[in-house]
């Protein structure tokens, strides 16, 4: 599988005023999921796992939870308190126990590893019982999974009966998928306002043409489909790293996401 985009170029794209503002708006779609109950608090750091690529959409100043990168894309060295939090990581074995996060929150991931099956079951390993997935990947259907300058463009999109049927087949359930982001991934020289603008309107006006889609999803306690995956067959150490093989630290050296 091969892709034009590291994981430097989307750490670049979200320190452009166009990447700031599409984290702001999925983050507070997310914070709006959060007060609504459908998503657990991407804050309470505690038992909570991130996949991919998932900085700006953590609250600046607030506590990160330790994040898996993909070899497919590289790792970032992101520190905190002095230490690394990041580790780079086969898509289809995870170095963690079972049963150990109450939450895992992906981002910029799924859509670049070859094979979605058994990343997404090494995800389902790692979740206690009814733990929670929450996952931001690009819809088929919009503008953003064509628009190849930004991370959207990039590697494979969903449908809502792809996700649906994929999470279901791994040993998900209670599945909602909803729709995000809007505005239209041209017009850059656009005033901010507007842009904004565009996003509140289309939530009306082309809502199915959304971005990207937004996945909550529980572990299903008991799943019928369930074959042990790479890492169930081999004995994993645990996560932390003080520095990954092969990392490179952010450009700006701001580790605020």
């Amino acid at each position: 599988l091969v892709m034009s985009w590291d994981i430097t170029d989307i750490d670049s794209y979200y320190r452009t005023s166009e990447g700031v503002l599409v984290a702001d708006i999925l983050a507070a779609e997310l914070s709006h999921q959060c007060r609504s109950g459908l998503v657990r608090a991407l804050t309470d750091t505690a038992e909570q796992l991130a996949v991919g690529y998932p900085f700006p959409l953590y609250p600046p100043g607030h506590p990160l939870p330790p994040v898996f990168m993909l070899a497919e894309t590289g790792v970032l060295a992101w520190t905190k308190d002095e230490s690394v939090i990041t580790a780079c990581i086969d898509s289809d074995s995870f170095p963690c126990e079972t049963d150990i996060f109450e939450q895992v929150f992906v981002s910029h991931a799924l859509e670049y590893v070859a094979d979605k099956v058994g990343f997404l079951s090494e995800i389902w390993r790692c979740l206690k019982g009814e733990g929670e997935l929450v996952m931001i990947v690009p819809h088929r259907r919009s503008l953003w999974a064509r628009a190849d300058k930004t991370p959207f463009g990039q590697g494979t999109p969903f449908s809502r009966r792809q996700l649906k049927l994929i999470l279901e087949q791994v040993g998900f359930g209670q599945i909602q998928i909803k729709h995000s982001l809007y505005m239209p991934p041209f017009g850059k020289k656009l005033p901010v306002v507007m842009r904004r603008r565009f996003h509140m309107i289309g939530r009306i006006g082309w809502a199915m043409f959304g971005g990207v889609l937004i996945v909550v999803a529980k572990k299903r306690l008991y799943s019928s489909h369930h074959q042990p995956g790479h890492a169930l067959r081999q004995e994993v150490r645990q996560f932390m790293v003080r520095q990954p093989a092969g990392a490179v630290t952010p450009l700006s050296g701001d580790n605020s996401g």
